[in-house]
C-alpha cells in the first residue's frame, strides 16, 4: 500500500508563511491539491513541493 504524505492547512500556513485565507485561495484556485475530510482541508505534499520549487502542481 502506498500512502501519499498530505499537510494540513496550518501545516501549510507554516511552511509558506501565510494566513490561513491564502491558503484555502491557492486551493480554490487549483495552485494546491488538496481533498476535504470533513471540515478540514488536507494539501498532497507533491502539490505543496510543486509550488515551492516555483511549478505549478498541475505542470502548466
Amino acid at each position: 500500500m502506498i500512502f501519499k504524505v498530505t499537510y494540513s492547512v496550518n501545516e501549510v500556513m507554516e511552511i509558506l508563511g501565510l494566513c490561513r485565507r491564502s491558503v484555502i485561495r491557492y486551493i480554490k484556485a487549483k495552485k494546491l491539491d488538496a481533498f476535504k475530510v470533513g471540515a478540514h482541508w488536507r494539501i498532497y505534499g507533491e502539490s505543496l513541493q510543486k509550488l515551492i520549487e516555483g511549478g505549478t502542481p498541475h505542470g502548466d
